[in-house]
């Protein structure tokens, strides 16, 4: 089996699902990030539209699909009774993700290094992106995703998604509007659980009002108009609104369980807010979010040991209820599991790369300074590079200060032509050459 040592970005889970079980690159790329990416031409569809918005076009569906297949690991598991049939674990209209390169083979272990014992964020950025919308591969605009549909408004002040009928938690248990509602009134507007209301989900200092439409619609509302919503909502925070299972999460909660305190202190904590916070945490990127294996989940793979800070291996196995296929009808992910060692700090997970015991990574070790140390390491550990697109949109930036206290610094850096100058002046690609080792573009 061929490794890569990949710049590969939060956004780039997507195309992953499918290259990376059998994964032949056109041409080898490094692994420091380009200074220059594609970056969005455009507003997504439907955002701030001189007129009232037409719905988006639902992201490529599976009715051309005449037969779903399955992980052979879950076939087994059909035919023994334990689970339902592939067709009944799908939404009516999955998510076909296009074929990158070639269709995949069902199998294998995915394995990936983690740095200490609250590296959630590594665990968060390969397997866990996943929200209403997302940004596409190519950061060019956002696409659906549990939601299959969304329009907005003429103002862009109120924004409606339609999800995925049938989708269900990784328990088997329908996903619809309801959880949505419950991360809404119980835990957005819960002052216990959210005492502040992240300034992303405000407009003129009020908060979002979200609606429920019917099962598998709702609606969020603002005080005013709000063009940047849909890329808001493709960012990591956008997720946390997809992570929070109400049938599951609603008896920890003194509303629906009047004895939740009490639970808590049976497990030796102070409040039910603690209790909470212990089986969520901050949400998908907490370290609670890996621990409690109980949690129901959307994300492809789903934690079988816990990442609770004393692991020093951290197994997930592919969710059955996964909602992704490919042109062939076949259920993704393709790989059978994502085995995560944690290592004591990121040079030994350098050293654990060099040695073969990494096949795929980016974060801690896909550095400027490690760029060398792989390149000398490729014969010998059977590995090459692998870029992704990052998802910033430029390496370094110049910010001048154009309210300096200085008035003379003030006036110069107010100045368009010395601006204009400057950015002349300044030699991108031998900067490129000499410091980024060859690897970027010049972007101004």
């Amino acid at each position: 089996m061929k490794r890569y040592i990949l710049t590969i970005t939060l956004m780039a889970v997507l195309t992953m699902l499918v290259a990376c079980a059998t994964p032949e690159p056109t041409k080898p790329a490094a692994t420091v990030a380009p200074t220059k990416v594609a970056e969005p031409t455009k507003p997504a569809a439907t955002v701030a539209p001189t007129k009232a918005a037409e719905p988006t076009k639902p992201a490529a569906t599976a009715t051309a699909v005449v037969k779903f297949n399955e992980a052979p690991m879950l076939a087994e598991q059909v035919k023994a009774g334990k689970l339902p049939p592939v067709e009944q674990r799908l939404p009516k209209n999955p998510v076909v993700v296009p074929t990158v390169e070639k269709i995949g083979k069902y199998g294998g272990t995915w394995r990936v290094g983690l740095s200490g014992g609250n590296d959630q964020v590594g665990l968060y950025r390969m397997v866990g992106y996943e929200g209403l919308v997302r940004w596409d591969p190519s950061f060019k605009e956002i696409i659906p995703n549990l939601a299959e549909s969304f329009q907005a408004n003429a103002d862009a002040s109120e924004y409606t998604f339609k999800l995925r009928e049938g989708l269900k938690w990784s328990n088997g248990k329908p996903f619809t509007a309801n959880d949505i509602m419950f991360w809404y009134e119980d835990i957005l507007l819960n002052k216990d659980l959210t005492p502040t209301i992240p300034t992303w989900l405000t407009v003129n200092d009020k908060p979002v009002v979200v609606e429920k439409v019917n099962d598998y619609t709702v609606k969020f509302k603002f005080a005013g108009p709000y063009g940047l919503f849909l890329q808001r909502l493709g960012h990591p925070d956008g997720t946390r609104i997809t992570a929070f299972p109400a049938d599951y999460l609603k008896q920890f909660i003194p509303k629906y369980n009047p004895d939740a305190d009490k639970q808590a202190k049976d497990a030796g904590l102070k409040t039910w807010v603690d209790l909470f916070n212990a089986k969520i945490g901050a949400g998908e990127r907490s370290a609670g979010y890996y621990a409690n294996l109980e949690l129901p989940r959307l994300i492809a793979w789903i934690p079988v040991t816990s990442y609770d800070g004393k692991a020093t291996q951290v197994t997930l196995e592919r969710n059955p209820y996964y909602w992704k296929v490919d042109s062939q009808g076949n259920q993704l992910p393709y790989i059978d599991r994502v085995q995560a060692t944690i290592a004591g700090d990121v040079q030994a997970l350098v050293l654990k790369a060099l040695n073969g015991e990494i096949d795929m990574q980016d974060r801690h070790i896909a550095t400027l300074a490690n760029k060398a140390v792989f390149a000398d390491g490729m014969q010998k550990g059977n590995y090459r590079f692998y870029e992704l697109i990052p998802s910033q949109s430029s390496t370094f930036v110049i910010m001048l200060n154009m309210t300096h206290k200085d008035p003379v610094k003030r006036a110069v850096f107010q100045n368009k032509d010395f601006r204009i100058g400057l950015s002349y002046a300044i030699n991108r690609k031998e900067i490129i050459d000499t410091v980024y080792v060859g690897q970027g573009k010049p972007f101004q």
